[in-house]
């Protein structure tokens, strides 16, 4: 009897035993895997390409707004009296340009040429000739004497006669013979922006038979 109780009793503490360890396991914390939070990948801005200006084409030189006319002086004799060359608008005989040249030649006078009171030189080209810069348009080519012992302002032009039978141009055919036949009107000299006009000689007088527009008056 007495051995059934001890048997008894060590079954019922071997049963606690194992209710507290069961216990004691059930309170412990579960394991949990460790987990690496995202952290945020830095990523490399790049810069939005933005539009820059264009380059710009080279700038070319712009041609330039006026043209030139030029020739030489004629007067039948040894000399060429100091006159003011003019370039004469066709469209509008109120607009114009001039140039100023001296006294050319080997004549003696008995007395020296009068000097103009306003500045004559020749141009580039040299002694005899002139030249007017003037902006691009078609122009009748006159000048006018300004030496006193000359008739006033007698009148010099480039024309057909000039042009056909006295003309410095070397591609001009040479003149017929005998008396020119063509006529002493003016021709209208066209020039371009950036162009020289050669050859438009001044050689044709008044006296000689031409017929001119009067001395153009200041603007």
């Amino acid at each position: 009897m007495k051995a059934t109780g001890y048997l008894l009793t060590a079954g019922a503490v071997a049963a606690l035993v194992v209710v507290a360890l069961s216990w004691s396991f059930s309170q412990r914390p579960s394991p949990v895997a460790a987990t690496q939070s995202p952290s945020a990948t830095p990523t490399a801005s790049t810069p939005t390409p933005t539009a820059s200006a264009a380059a710009s084409a080279p700038t070319q030189p712009s041609a330039p707004a006026t043209g030139v006319i030029t020739g030489r002086i004629g007067y039948p004799s040894e000399f060429a009296p100091p006159l003011t060359a003019y370039a004469i608008s066709v469209n509008d005989p109120n607009v114009w340009y001039s140039t100023n040249t001296p006294f050319f030649g080997s004549f003696t006078r008995p007395t020296p040429s009068p000097t103009p009171s306003f500045a004559a030189t020749w141009p580039p080209e040299g002694q005899g000739m002139y030249q007017l810069s003037v902006p691009a348009g078609t122009y009748y080519v006159v000048g006018y004497n300004n030496d006193t012992g000359l008739p006033k302002d007698l009148p010099v032009g480039y024309t057909e006669w000039a042009m056909k039978c006295s003309s410095s141009d070397p591609a001009q055919p040479p003149p017929p013979a005998g008396p020119c036949p063509y006529p002493r009107t003016l021709v209208p000299v066209t020039v371009a922006a950036g162009q020289t006009v050669r050859f438009i000689d001044l050689v044709d007088w008044a006296f000689q038979g031409g017929a001119f527009p009067p001395r153009p008056t200041p603007r």
